[in-house]
């Protein structure tokens, strides 16, 4: 009776070492596969890469809501008209990023921080909204609204459009236009290049299609 009993667990015993043995093979393969699978894994990202992917977003936008004054007046022995019109106004500006290079980006070998190059916002669009004006008509003591005040409202109005077209960013609205430019591209560079830093320079060389600064200070 003994000898079966002992015989089994030999047998048990050798069935979970061979189970034993079995899984450890398994574990082995698979450690090395995941070794083999990292070494086979890009090591990073290229510039190329980061030019495509920027040059896809193909253009950044930023608008400006602001406001556009006009007066007409006129003085004469009647007295003065004056006719001021102002409506709100938005200005849109965009960056061009179509035709992004990859001279235009570089990563420092020894902190890995990325270096993006883009061309300054220009404008895009001029849009004005007279139907929201707000009007003020002064007449002279021998002047009539009706006559010389519509005159003068009605000249003012003209010239909406083209004051708005002429109108200049203030350097706050610069700062901040060239700012969300820079912060939107930066956002997308990160999620490419991953922890590294980002850092986005507004490069005035390539405003009409130039040479990145850096290529032209290297001498390229």
């Amino acid at each position: 009776m003994g000898t079966p009993s002992r015989a089994r667990w030999v047998v048990i015993a050798t069935a979970g070492l061979v189970v034993a043995g079995l899984a450890w093979q398994q574990h082995t393969l698979e450690r090395e596969a995941t070794a083999r699978a990292r070494v086979d894994e890009p090591t990073g990202v290229t510039t190329i890469e980061v030019a495509r992917a920027i040059a896809a977003m193909d253009l950044v936008t930023v608008r400006i809501d602001t406001s556009v004054s006009v007066q007409s007046e006129d003085e004469s022995w009647r007295g003065v008209v004056t006719a001021l019109v102002s409506c709100p106004a938005r200005l849109s500006y965009g960056v061009d990023l179509s035709s992004m290079r990859a001279q235009q980006i570089t990563q420092s070998p020894a902190s890995g921080e990325w270096i993006v190059r883009i061309p300054p916002a220009k404008r895009l669009a001029t849009e004005v909204y007279p139907e929201l004006e707000d009007s003020l008509v002064r007449v002279g003591w021998l002047r009539f609204r009706t006559q010389g005040g519509e005159y003068h409202l009605s000249r003012a109005r003209q010239r909406l459009a083209a004051q708005a077209r002429a109108m200049r960013l203030t350097p706050d609205d610069a700062r901040m236009v060239e700012n969300e430019s820079k912060e939107r591209v930066g956002e997308l560079v990160q999620r490419i290049v991953g922890p590294a830093s980002v850092v986005v320079i507004v490069d005035e060389q390539l405003a009409s299609g130039g040479t990145p600064t850096a290529a032209v200070e290297d001498g390229a």
